[in-house]
């Protein structure tokens, strides 16, 4: 070369453009590869590669999403479950507490009456053996 440096040639680098290939991602086209008309057929390559990334991005993007809306609407069902749930649990846990609530009351009054009803008996007793 005029400049000095070393081209792809003197470099043992001529490879018919396989260079071009282990460096997809490169936006700039291998400069002895023809002129204009090359360049815009390794930028046309290169757009379709991207548009071609980009839909498959697209898709991946699109699975996720579907997947993400599948798992808040199964959360959204599992919680509406449990409410549900919820719900009937502190119905019977309000049913259970009244129950235990009047047991606890009538108990109370039994045993009322039953000291009262001893008492009585203890004073007939003493009336029995005054007479």
């Amino acid at each position: 070369q005029a400049d000095g440096g070393v081209s792809d040639a003197d470099a043992g680098g001529d490879n018919g453009g396989a260079s071009r290939g282990a460096h997809e991602g490169s936006a700039k086209p291998d400069a002895s590869s023809g002129g204009k008309g090359a360049d815009d057929s390794e930028y046309a390559r290169l757009l379709r590669k991207m548009q071609s990334d980009f839909e498959a991005f697209r898709r991946e993007r699109a699975n996720v999403e579907r997947d993400l809306v599948e798992a808040k609407d199964s959360a959204r069902e599992e919680a509406s479950s449990i409410r549900s749930q919820l719900a009937r649990v502190e119905g019977e846990l309000e049913f259970l507490r009244e129950s235990h609530r009047r047991l606890t009351e009538s108990t109370q009054q039994q045993a009322r009456e039953l000291d009262a009803a001893r008492q009585r008996a203890s004073d007939l007793g003493a009336r029995v053996l005054e007479h």
